[in-house]
Order: structure tokens, then sequence, then C-alpha cells
């Protein structure tokens, strides 16, 4: 088998029990940083032990004897991708060289088009696979043996008072940011601080630990709400803020270049959508040299999520008790960017969601609440959400998660449902926490829920009988395709402008979204064509 890293901040270690491939960063509870070498003598058993009781970003690919170990962090934020006994690389288009004459997977290409990535192992290409978030695989003997090393699971949740719930998470996060002091050693910490709280989290600790190398930034249409919020923050904690404008001439300049054509290629993987909200930012802060050349950014990822947000007061409607409104409730929420018309392919999709929700239980709130959330952590957390990491990679930039640390994974999962229903404790927490740092009663953001709930349709679904919920939803049709190309025409990122204007307004009527319309415009390789 052929064992290869294309891209950068890869380091290589050999001793006489064999090589490790290494990118990334892990930290024990003392803080001292994992040497990868010390990884090379051990036994699997061990190997899992080590990386489940460390913290930080990491992938490897290891090289023994009759064998080869891989194995990425529990959100797969480095991606590992392989064909089988043939080749093993963190390149995707690498791997597919070695099958040029693989046709693309009919199921994946559908999947892309309806939720911006695809599902489970697989990838685009027939032949390409993956290692899923917190996976551990041995390589030998022509075959493939995939272990998960940690879970995203709630089952066994503490009793705790709320008090003793808060003091622990000051205890966390104290730890956590700790991490990533250390980590940085000085170095310019660069925050994308939006009007939300996972980000605010990120600056507040930091003023609270007394990191001052600290930039932030916001960016979009100017007057944009999110970054009036951001700018607040920001000058109330004392940091420096940065304004990046998105301007249709600056977006349409950029994103056809061909270094935003390297970019999609590299950042997809071949099953993800590039990501680009955040693309244009950086780009010109590097042009402009408004950040240091050794900097390290730090985005909120994906603290909305692991808090509960993803669980709403709609989601536990008692008839969602079961499994097949559990794959409902998926498909209303992460499969609707573009139209689907054939039923068998919707009857595939079902078959798959059943197959990677397992056998349950699903039989409480908290049960079909925690089948969801690992669901979600998997398939969008990994391969969507924390693949815009992509964007820092392609500009050579250094970065960390602290809202993905494993401790503060551990610590969400002992928190019982009650508590995490729509991020119920954990606002309350940040908003507490910010204005004893800040020393500030400024009001707190907002919060959008509106990415993360089904919406009027699936909402009939359990309100009214079949036909006449459809028969509804056809009256409202009309208005829900004026609605959205209104939200994708004044989007407060610009997002119409990476859109040829005579496509627009025929895939809005056809049922896209702009997720929908971004992964056809991949998949024709045509996104980038904005002449």
């Amino acid at each position: 088998m052929i064992v290869t890293t294309c891209f950068e901040n890869w380091q290589t270690w050999e001793t006489q029990d064999g090589a490790i491939h290494w990118r990334g960063a892990l930290y024990d509870d003392a803080g001292s940083r994992l040497d990868p070498a010390s990884l090379i003598p051990l036994g699997l058993s061990d190997i899992r032990d080590v990386v489940e009781s460390h913290y930080g970003f990491f992938a490897f690919i290891m090289e023994k004897k009759g064998s080869i170990i891989a194995c990425v962090d529990p959100i797969r934020s480095i991606p590992i991708f392989y064909i089988d006994d043939v080749v093993i690389s963190d390149s995707a288009e690498h791997v597919r060289t070695c099958r040029p004459a693989a046709a693309m997977d009919a199921e994946a290409r559908a999947e892309f088009l309806l939720a911006g990535y695809v599902t489970g192992n697989r990838a685009l290409w027939s032949d390409i696979k993956q290692l899923c978030a917190g996976e551990i695989a041995v390589f030998s003997g022509g075959g493939v043996n995939r272990q998960r090393y940690i879970e995203f699971d709630h089952r066994s949740v503490a009793a705790l008072s709320h008090e003793e719930f808060r003091s622990r998470l000051d205890r966390v996060l104290d730890h956590m940011f700790r991490r990533l002091i250390a980590h940085a050693g000085g170095r310019q910490i660069v925050v994308p601080l939006s009007g939300g709280y996972d980000s605010r989290l990120v600056v507040t600790m930091l003023k609270k630990l007394g990191y001052t190398n600290v930039l932030c930034f916001s960016y979009g249409v100017d007057g944009n709400e999110e970054s009036a919020v951001s700018k607040s923050v920001a000058e109330v904690l004392g940091f420096p803020w940065i304004f990046v404008p998105y301007r249709n001439e600056d977006w349409r300049r950029s994103w056809r270049s061909d270094s935003a054509a390297s970019y999609r290629s590299f950042a997809s993987g071949s099953c993800s959508l590039p990501h680009m909200q955040d693309w244009l930012a950086v780009e010109k802060l590097g042009a402009e040299r408004k950040i240091e050349s050794d900097c390290i950014f730090v985005p909120g990822h994906a603290g909305d999520f692991i808090e509960g947000g993803y669980i709403t007061e709609n989601f536990l409607h008692p008839l969602n008790l079961s499994k097949n409104r559990i794959i409902d409730f998926i498909i209303a929420s992460h499969f609707s960017a573009a139209p689907s018309r054939a039923r068998a392919e919707m009857a595939r999709l079902r078959r798959r969601l059943s197959d990677a929700l397992g056998d349950g239980p699903f039989c409480s709130e908290a049960d079909a609440a925690n089948a969801y959330e690992r669901w979600v952590w998997e398939e969008r957390q990994a391969k969507y959400t924390a693949n815009s990491l992509r964007v820092y990679d392609h500009f050579k930039i250094d970065w960390w998660m602290p809202l993905w640390d494993q401790q503060f994974i551990h610590y969400w999962n002992a928190v019982p449902l009650e508590l995490r229903i729509e991020r119920r404790f954990a606002v309350g927490y940040i908003e507490a926490l910010y204005r004893t740092v800040a020393g500030s009663a400024d009001p707190a953001p907002r919060v959008d829920l509106q990415r993360r709930r089904p919406g009027l349709r699936y909402t009939l679904k359990l309100a009214v009988p079949r036909w006449k919920s459809q028969a509804i939803s056809r009256l409202l049709q009309k208005r829900r395709l004026r609605a959205t190309y209104k939200r994708i025409e004044n989007h407060p990122l610009g997002f119409a402008s990476l859109v040829p204007r005579e496509r627009l307004r025929p895939l809005v009527r056809e049922g896209y979204n702009v997720i929908g319309i971004y992964s056809k415009l991949y998949l024709e390789g045509s996104w980038g064509d904005l002449r």
C-alpha cells in the first residue's frame, strides 16, 4: 500500500519499529505535548487509549511491519482518504489518480446536491473512501478494520445541581483555553468574531486569561448586523477589530482566480462543498498584511451544536420518538438544499440514514436527541462545518478549535437534555461570563436557529394529515420561492455574487437554496465561472 502526504505541516518520525506521518498537536492533562514517535512501538489498544485521553487536533498514518494504522481526531479536522489496500493519503485528489477511470457515485452525487456533503465513509467517486470522525483504522492483509475510539453520546449524564455544572464548566474552560494559549505560544490569535455566542466565548476566555495578542475581525456587506455586534464586543473587551467588506466586484475577482480554483479542488476532498464564507476575508487580511505571518486562527466552531443548539422543542414532539420520525427530521433539516423528485432516490437515502442511526433505542426524548446529535456530529459537523478549516490550510495559516476540545465534548455529554435544549444552560452561562469579564451590561447577541429548524413543512407533518399538509405546502410554494430568492439576493455576505445572474432565478424556481445552487455549480465545474 502506498502512503503519501501531499500537503504541508506533516512530519515524519522513524524508529526501528516503523514510521509515523503526523500532523497536529495533542496535549495531556498536565499540558505536555505528545511526542508522536512514542506511538510507534505501541499496540492498537494502547494507541487508542493515548489518543482518547489527550486533547487537541491531529491525524496520523503509521507504517509498521505488515500493517498500516491511520487515525483522525474526534471531529475529523484533518481528513484521511484511501482506496482499500492501494493507497492512503491526506489528499482525495491524489488518491483519485490511482483510479482515474472511476465513475462518480450516483447516490453520493445526489446526497451532495441535497446536503452539500456525502455521508458515511464514502466520497463522490466510487472507489475513494475516508476515515470518519473519531475513527482509527488498521490496513492489513488486503483488508481494512475501522473502529470508533470516541463517541458523541449523552447516555451517561451527571446528577449535579446547576451550580455544580457551572463550577465544572469554569474548570473545563480554564483548562481548554490554557491549552490553546500554550499552543499559541505568544503568537497572534486571530478570531473571526461574529454576532453569536461561540466566538464571543472564545474572546471572553482569552480576555479572562490575560492573552493580549488578539485580533478580532468580521466581514460581510457594509452595515450588516453581525458585524455591528462583533465590533461592540471587541471594543468592550479591549481587542483590536477589523471589518472586511464583501463587495460584488471583490467576490467576482477572487472566486474566479487560479488560487480559488486550486482551493475548491483541495478543500472539497471529493466529499464536501468547499467552504467559502470567510475565504474572501482571509485572502484580504493576508494580502493587506493585517495579520502576522505566524498567526493562529481560532474560530468558534461549533459550540452551538455541542451545547445543544440543534435540539429544539419542535424536535422533541412526542410523535418524534421513533426511528422513522428522526429520519424525517434529518431529511427536512439537512437534505433540503435541492429538489428531489425521485422516490427511489429518497428511499435509498432513508435506508442509509436508518443504517447510520443503528438500532436505537429511540423510545425517550433523551434517546431520540442522542441519536440525532450523533448523526449530526459524524456527518454535518465533521464533513461540513469542520471542513471550513481548509480555508486556513490553503493560505498556510495555523488554526485551533477550542470548542471542539475533547474535554469540552466530555463535559457536555454529561449534561442532561433539559439543560441542553436550545442551549438553555450555555447561553445563560456565556452571558454571565461575558458581563463579569467585560464589566459591561452589553446586551447578548441574537441567536439564529433558522438553519437548524426543519421549517413549516415538517411542522405540518406533525400537526395535520398528510394530504392536507401537502395541499398547504403547495399553496405556500410561491411565497417560499420569493423568500428564498430575496434571502440570496440580500445575503449579508454577498452570496449572490458567486452565482451567474442568468442562472440564479431559474435554479431558485426549481427548488434550490443557496447551498444547493453552489453544490450544483461545483459538480458542473462551473462555480468559478462568473463572466
